[in-house]
């Protein structure tokens, strides 16, 4: 049913990994996976009906200088309203979709109470530093570890060369965790 896939990664050996899976299945004429940063996804020279980012990819998008050494002790705190990374890649994936395309983000963080509790005790239990507090719209980790919430609000900001109509939520669990969203061109 797919004429084609391509697949982006910027760990190179989750690519070799997906590169030696698609050779396995005999489906080189059908996958391409490349070694890429997602902020420049506008050097794939192609446009595409379905952009999808799997996991919780999206929130995982932190600011190029964020001061992971530092963060906890600085007075002042991050200003996510705008997220340049997210903005730019997320910009970029709207603009490589044909006519009547969709970017599906596979799945964010809700952000409220709840989610920064389970986000915060998740790495705790890893054995990691949290450096966030319950005033950040994101959590992360001395370890350099990153997890950004959103809120549909934040989305709509994000998208706001989108008509809102053409973005959906729909929730992935029954306690107000994690959610899906569709952008349709």
């Amino acid at each position: 049913m797919i004429e084609s896939y391509d697949g982006t990664d910027n760990a190179e050996i989750c690519v070799n990994l997906s590169r030696n899976t698609v050779n396995k299945l005999k489906i080189e004429n059908k996958v391409t996976v490349y070694f890429l940063d997602a902020v420049k996804l506008n050097q794939l020279p192609k446009q595409y009906d379905l952009i999808i980012t799997t996991w919780f990819t999206a929130g995982n998008f932190y600011p190029e200088n964020f001061p992971f050494e530092n963060y906890n002790s600085l007075t002042e705190k991050i200003d996510l309203s705008k997220n340049e990374k997210f903005d730019t890649i997320f910009t970029f994936a709207y603009e490589m979709l044909n006519a009547n395309g969709e970017i599906l983000i596979g799945a964010c963080y809700i952000d409220n109470e709840n989610t920064r509790e389970k986000q915060e005790l998740s790495y705790k239990r890893m054995g990691m530093t949290v450096i966030t507090d319950a005033k950040d719209g994101f959590t992360a980790t001395k370890e350099r570890f990153w997890s950004q919430r959103f809120t549909k609000e934040k989305i709509y900001s994000y998208f706001e060369f989108v008509k809102q109509d053409k973005i959906s939520f729909t929730p992935l669990d029954p306690y107000n965790y994690a959610m899906q969203i569709r952008i349709k061109k």
